[in-house]
C-alpha cells in the first residue's frame, strides 16, 4: 500500500457491529410473514435504498415497511425499534486504543449508506458505548448518503469526498465490509481494504501507527 494520508471508514461492520437476523426477528413480531420472507423483502425491495439516499421521507419509509410487513396497525416507534435492531454495538477501544491514536497523522472521514433512523440510534449507541460524539471528536469529515443524495457503489460518493477537500484518490484508503463498493472506489483509483468486522479495523488501525 502506497503512502496514505486519507482513510475513509465505512460504519456498518467497520465501526459498529451489525445483527441483522435481530432486525428481521423484530420484523417478524410486527408481522405474519416468516423471517425468509421479510429477510427477501429487505433484499429486493427498493424503498430502502430509496431511504438511503433520502429520496423518501421518514414518514413514506415507514408507511412503506407497514405496507411490506402487512401491519397498517405498526407504529413509529415499533418499526423505528425493529429497524434499528441492526444497530449492534460499538467497542470503545476501537476509538480510544484505536482511532485515536492515528486521528493527528490522517484526514479521517465517515462515508455510509445510512438513514435518517439509522443516524439518530448511531449516534446515541455512540454515546452509551464511547461516551461522546465519536462524528465530532475523532473524524474530521462525515458523509452520510441520506444526506448526501447518493450512496455507495455510486461513484459519486466518493468523487464528492475527493473533491469536497481536493484530495487524491491514490493517498486514500477506504475501509467497507462489502465487495460492490470496495470495487466501485478501486475504479477511481482509491485504495481498499475489507473489513468484515470491527475487530479487522483495530487490527488494520494497528499496521498505521
Amino acid at each position: 500500500m502506497s503512502a496514505i494520508r486519507n482513510i475513509i471508514f465505512d460504519l456498518g461492520n467497520v465501526i459498529i457491529d451489525l445483527d441483522e437476523d435481530r432486525m428481521l426477528h423484530s420484523f417478524a413480531k410486527l408481522s405474519d410473514y416468516p423471517v425468509p420472507i421479510l429477510l427477501s423483502s429487505y433484499e429486493n425491495n427498493d424503498i430502502f435504498t430509496r431511504f438511503e439516499r433520502g429520496d423518501i421521507a421518514t414518514d413514506e419509509f415507514r408507511d412503506g415497511v407497514r405496507d411490506l410487513l402487512g401491519n397498517k396497525a405498526a407504529t413509529d416507534d415499533e418499526i423505528d425499534h425493529a429497524w434499528n435492531g441492526i444497530l449492534a454495538g460499538i467497542n470503545p477501544l476501537l476509538f480510544t486504543d484505536g482511532i485515536d491514536k492515528i486521528r493527528e497523522d490522517y484526514q479521517l472521514i465517515v462515508l455510509s449508506n445510512t438513514n435518517e433512523i439509522h443516524a439518530a440510534a448511531f449516534a446515541a449507541i455512540a454515546m452509551r458505548d464511547v461516551g461522546t460524539d465519536v462524528f465530532q471528536d475523532y473524524f474530521h469529515h462525515v458523509y452520510l448518503s441520506h444526506l448526501m443524495g447518493c450512496r455507495k457503489p455510486d461513484p459519486e460518493a466518493w468523487e464528492t469526498i475527493l473533491n469536497d477537500h481536493k484530495l487524491k484518490a491514490g493517498e486514500t484508503v477506504f475501509l467497507d465490509d462489502k465487495e460492490e463498493n470496495l470495487a466501485s472506489a478501486k475504479k477511481l483509483g482509491i485504495q481498499t481494504v475489507h473489513i468484515p468486522k470491527p475487530t479487522a479495523t483495530v487490527a488494520w488501525i494497528n499496521t498505521m501507527k
